[in-house]
């Protein structure tokens, strides 16, 4: 209690998610949409927030202006993505792509557009997050940014046991990262540019 400042011992694994939801952004824009909307997770917690800036920083990298009724947050859970993708989908102009900050709130965006009797990716399409193990299964299977989350926790769990086990007291900071897995519910935009 003498005013001695104690060193922060905490270990902490970093998973990317500006960087995951930059690289969806910008995979949307490669495949030559420019009519994006999305559906974020919770903006207060740092996943949701995360994922939604890297998602706009490719926005805002490809001067595309992504309009405030086309961003409409869920929860994470299916009833956010069906009801927010309604709600995108309702607008007298339509995006051709949406992205969805989670695999599981990309179940309900697809659900939602085949009961508007629009086709996935031929009308629109849907790239999600976080490479659920079920997003295979989806109908269209699910294009996604896979989050590797046993990674993150085979590599918290190691970093605990070397705290314990060595008694390590300096802090480390692991990074793991995002990567894109290809399936079937995107399709070309209509500004591809098919002489890359």
């Amino acid at each position: 209690m003498g005013g001695e400042a104690k060193a922060d011992f905490t270990d902490t694994v970093i998973d990317n998610a500006f960087e995951g939801g930059y690289m969806a952004g910008r995979y949307l824009v490669e495949r030559g949409h420019r009519d994006i909307g999305v559906i974020p997770g919770p903006l207060e917690r740092n996943t949701g927030a995360g994922r939604l800036a890297g998602f706009m920083k490719a926005m805002e990298e490809a001067l595309i202006k992504v309009p405030d009724n086309w961003i409409v947050q869920g929860d994470f859970e299916p009833e956010s993505g069906y009801h927010a993708m309604q709600q995108i989908l309702s607008q007298s102009h339509r995006p051709t792509a949406v992205f969805c900050g989670g695999d599981i709130m990309a179940m309900g965006a697809l659900c939602a557009a085949d009961e508007m009797g629009l086709r996935v990716p031929q009308d629109v399409s849907v790239i999600g997050y976080d490479n659920v193990r079920n997003a295979r299964f989806f109908t269209p299977a699910l294009t996604t940014i896979h989050q590797p989350k046993d990674s993150l926790g085979e590599t918290a769990f190691n970093m605990l046991l070397d705290r314990i086990v060595n008694k390590r007291e300096e802090s480390q900071s692991i990074e793991v990262h995002p990567r894109l897995v290809e399936r079937r519910s995107v399709a070309d935009g209509p500004f591809r540019d098919y002489r890359r």
